[in-house]
């Protein structure tokens, strides 16, 4: 053990030699100049930290010749900085000062309890300061807004002036956040010359600024300010690059792009292309929200090729198309995208409007969605009270302020409710959102109002219209020539495709099960669809081959929503009947719907309507309620002479209940038409019950019978 220990101590030592050695050659070999330091001094002492403490300069003693620098006061330190910025942006920004004067002007020209001649004094005073220096300044956010308040309020000589000046430079200020405001009020104050020189310094230029966020709404802008050749100018620009290059041929009368193709004799497959380059950067961007997008959209559609017009649809079914439904050719394009979508597609349009369902049924171009789902138009909404002071200004509300936005929604929804099969996903997204506000929707009473940009638009109350679509489609007397065009509108490239879409839905159907129930618990049936459907159905329908009865039982009567309308109905009678809109749903309901879907199921609340009715008829005419009896009313009157024209069942109750025996009170006014109308019923136990009390009046002539119209003499 002993003679290990020495082996390995002096192997210690041979190894500290060996190390030494290396030291000593690396060391002769070094070039650097050897240190007379010693070693303990080449090594590296490690400090300890210590923090950076803040020297008070003021402990410091000042000389005899100098001040003392005494800490500055919050009050100093904050006017201090506050020079300091002045400094650092009056060195940054060229006009800053003239921007400051014109900002103290601003504050006193747009007071509105100023006199005329004081604001056109002030307004005289900002155009001279600016004058030669408007196109510089007009970015600003100030004196941009500067720069609108002057346009409105100026004559129209200084109006001149700052055209002429921003002129050249319309192009640039059109994609800028702060001058486009000023643009567009450059565009509302323009004389029809102005406009016109406007509109054809935008050529050229029309698919670059829709690609921009900002330049789109100015393209948007111009557009509904045009006249139509105007409009077609912008529009033909986007057609095809030989309408782009040469202005005569984008000015002629034909407006529709397969009128001008034919004329023009241009290739079909370079309008598309050309067509598809300024579309795709559009909607890949989001910007859907413009009615000349929606034109050309249109346009694109009408000639497209099945490819082409499916890539369309798949990119437009979702919430992009809720954007859309605001304007009547966007309306168009749901109905289209409804109709001719797939089962999938069709499913993200539902759910886009998911939430949003109650406010688009108030729309009349959007309601027409919803109302095509059931039975086969930044839009921001907000509420508002708005106090109006006479009639003059309600009337400029209403119309100036642009009235036409608030029609778009109702082709939609009557859409929507009329052409998908999946009666189950409509129930969940659509009729369970109607009923939550179904007391709104049947009365017509919810004060919404629309903000399109500066614009104040008041709602078109047609909230209770895809009711109506459900209780009697394709009713003429609610929806105008117009809106029934709109909802017969196809893809003629797509049409070859019918059969398919609607195998493809109906295996989707089968895959399902057949029963499931909803969020309140009811219990929603998918019938089979009816394969003896017959094929002129199925094109007219476009959207599935289930038969439109059934699918139209499954959302009327088996959702509920039916049974839940009645009892309104019972509830709000009265009011119903003295109201323009809301009677029309009460006479639908009372009769049992468009080939008595209602009776089957719920003709015991039938009766219990009727009743009610009846017994608000029954009423004494010399009762003091301060209202019109409902048999003098003009609404209500003529509400239930057609209730007893058509529904034999409402006029033996009516008769029994409110008229049997005081019908000589009632000869006289607006109930004459209800009396006179048990004797024009086409049934023969209504006239024969009221015939025996009826005639003796007749013969008397205290009842005097209305004249039938006689048809005009031909030739």
């Amino acid at each position: 053990m002993a003679a290990k220990k020495q082996e390995s101590n002096n192997k210690s030592k041979k190894r500290k030699q060996n190390t030494d050695a290396k030291a000593n050659t690396d060391s002769s070999f070094s070039k650097r100049p050897k240190l007379a330091a010693s070693k303990s001094e080449n090594k590296q002492v490690k400090k300890p930290f210590k923090p950076f403490k803040k020297q008070n300069f003021s402990k410091f003693k000042t000389q005899p010749g100098e001040e003392k620098n005494t800490p500055l006061s919050k009050r100093e330190r904050r006017i201090h900085a506050k020079e300091l910025t002045e400094a650092r942006k009056k060195r940054r920004k060229q006009h800053y000062t003239l921007e400051q004067e014109l900002a103290r002007l601003w504050e006193k020209m747009r007071q509105r309890n100023i006199a005329k001649e004081e604001r056109s004094k002030i307004i005289a005073e900002a155009i001279l300061k600016m004058k030669g220096k408007i196109p510089e300044i007009a970015s600003s956010h100030v004196s941009s807004r500067v720069l609108q308040t002057c346009v409105k309020y100026c004559t129209q000589a200084e109006r001149d002036t700052v055209f002429d000046e921003l002129k050249p430079h319309y192009l640039t200020f059109a994609t800028n956040k702060y001058a486009i405001h000023l643009v567009m009020k450059m565009l509302d104050n323009a004389s029809k010359k102005q406009l016109a020189e406007f509109i054809s310094s935008l050529r050229g230029h029309a698919a670059s600024l829709l690609r921009h966020t900002v330049g789109s709404v100015v393209i948007e802008h111009a557009y509904q300010l045009g006249n139509a050749n105007q409009k077609q100018e912008l529009l033909m620009e986007l057609y095809s690059t030989e309408l782009q290059l040469f202005k005569d041929l984008s000015s002629m009368k034909e407006s529709r792009l397969s009128d001008v193709i034919l004329k023009l004799n241009l290739q079909k497959g370079s309008v598309l292309r050309h067509m598809a380059s300024v579309i795709q950067p559009i909607l890949e961007k989001g910007i859907v929200d413009h009615s000349i997008i929606h034109r050309v959209l249109i346009e694109y559609l009408s000639i497209a090729g099945k490819t082409s017009a499916a890539e369309i649809i798949q990119q437009l079914s979702g919430p992009l198309l809720v954007r859309m439904i605001h304007t009547r050719d966007g309306s168009r394009i749901g109905i289209l995208c409804v109709k001719h979508g797939s089962a999938k597609e069709r499913k993200k349009i539902v759910k886009g409007l998911k939430g949003t369902v109650g406010k688009t049924a108030h729309f009349q171009y959007g309601s027409l969605i919803l109302h095509h789902r059931i039975s086969s138009r930044s839009t921001y909404i907000a509420e508002y009270s708005v106090v109006v002071n006479g009639l003059f200004a309600l009337l400029l509300l209403l119309f100036i302020c642009g009235y036409v936005y608030a029609l778009d929604y109702i082709s939609v929804l009557a859409c929507i409710v009329s052409t998908i099969d999946d009666t189950k996903l409509v129930t969940k997204a659509v009729i369970r959102e109607l009923q939550s506000i179904l007391k709104e929707l049947v009365l017509d009473k919810v004060s919404l109002f629309l903000h399109f940009g500066s614009h104040l638009v008041t709602y078109i109350m047609n909230g209770r219209r895809p009711l109506l679509q459900l209780l009697n489609p394709n009713c003429t007397r609610y929806f105008s020539p117009d809106e029934m065009a709109s909802l017969s509108l196809s893809i003629s490239s797509l049409n070859a495709m019918g059969e398919l879409e609607i195998n493809s839905e109906t295996k989707s159907l089968k895959d399902e099960e057949s029963s499931d129930k909803d969020n309140n618990g009811r219990e929603v049936t998918m019938d089979k669809p009816d394969e003896s459907t017959s094929p002129e159905t199925v094109q007219l329908i476009e959207g599935g081959k289930k038969d439109p009865s059934i699918r139209r039982q499954e959302l009327l009567v088996g959702s509920g929503l039916a049974e839940n309308l009645i009892d309104i109905c019972i509830e709000n009678a009265e009011e119903l009947l003295r109201s323009n809109f809301g009677k029309e749903v009460l006479y639908e309901v009372a009769t049992g719907g468009s080939g008595g879907i209602l009776r089957e199921t719920l003709g015991d609340k039938l009766n219990t309507l009727h009743e009610a009715i009846a017994s608000l008829a029954a009423k004494s005419k010399f009762e003091e309620s301060g209202k019109d009896h409902v048999l003098e009313n003009f609404h209500s009157s003529r509400t239930i002479r057609k209730l007893v024209l058509e529904s034999p069942m409402f006029a033996t109750t009516l008769w029994k209940k409110a008229l049997k025996g005081k019908c000589e009170q009632w000869t006289q006014g607006h109930s004459v038409k209800v009396i006179c109308a048990f004797l024009e019923s086409l049934d023969a136990k209504v006239s024969k019950l009221a015939k025996e009390e009826l005639q003796p009046l007749i013969d008397s002539g205290i009842l005097k019978l209305p004249e039938k119209k006689q048809p005009a003499n031909e030739g």
